[in-house]
């Protein structure tokens, strides 16, 4: 998907030249600059399917939605330096609207120098409870093309690599995600009901709080410690007053 194909082309050369066939009508398009302004971001919308509540009912992803292609071009390049399918999944609820492209945007996470990006999660039923994010590299020395991760706070440990918890249905963890690699790793599994939260990344040590998931039957004091990145030791710490925002350093 790095390239664009010689169909997408060709409409796009037909678009620009005014030559599209009598009754072709042109894909809704919308162009944004990426936070440094090293890419435009192009959303080209590819359909907007709509579903009843009976046709609901006949499939699991049978949800309205808005499909489009998300194509990442370099600053005085015409072709993407990679591409990807983004779904606005909206019709669950009755009164549901597609989200203005500005605001999926706007929700990109960019690394701290656009090697890669991070897609908002699509909200089709099979990952409803498991919340999965895709990854596009941007950067192709990288060596590695798409991946998933789930995403919570997010604290940046250097300009490829970030630490985020996640917070699933009886499995609140934290994972490390590395960017050289194109993959996550634990740092810190749930033990339900006990559970983890990211509070902050400070010298090479995760500040965790340690909590108790949705399954828990009782509260639990405030416990937490650190982690170091380097070696896996744990110290108890005091637990700070703030918790991770979850911001790209710009």
């Amino acid at each position: 998907m790095r390239r664009l194909s010689t169909f997408v082309f060709s409409a796009l050369f037909f678009l620009c030249s005014g030559l599209l066939p009598d009754g072709a009508e042109a894909s809704r398009q919308e162009k944004f600059a990426s936070p440094s302004g090293r890419y435009t971001v192009v959303f080209t919308e590819l359909g907007n399917r709509t579903y009843s509540k009976d046709e609901m009912l006949e499939d699991i992803d049978n949800v309205s939605n808005v499909l489009y292609r998300v194509d990442f071009i370099a600053k005085n390049d015409i072709t993407p330096a990679a591409s990807s399918s983004y779904a606005d999944v909206y019709g669950w609820e009755a009164e549901g609207r597609p989200e203005k492209t500005l605001s999926i945007f706007k929700k990109l996470i960019w690394s701290p120098r656009e090697d890669f990006v991070i897609f908002p999660e699509e909200g089709w039923a099979a990952r409803l409870g498991v919340s999965q994010s895709r990854v596009l590299a941007l950067n192709p020395d990288l060596g590695w093309e798409t991946s998933e991760v789930s995403v919570g706070a997010i604290e940046w440990t250097d300009e490829l690599s970030f630490v985020s918890d996640y917070h699933f249905d009886c499995d609140y963890g934290i994972l490390r995600f590395d960017g050289r690699a194109g993959k996550a790793f634990s740092l810190k599994e749930s033990e339900s009901p006990i559970g983890y939260e990211l509070v902050e990344v400070k010298r090479g040590k995760v500040v965790i709080r340690m909590l108790l998931d949705n399954c828990r039957m009782q509260d639990l004091p405030p416990r937490c410690f650190t982690r170091d990145l380097s070696t896996g030791a744990e110290v108890p710490v005091a637990c700070p007053k703030h918790k991770a925002k979850g911001k790209a350093p710009f």
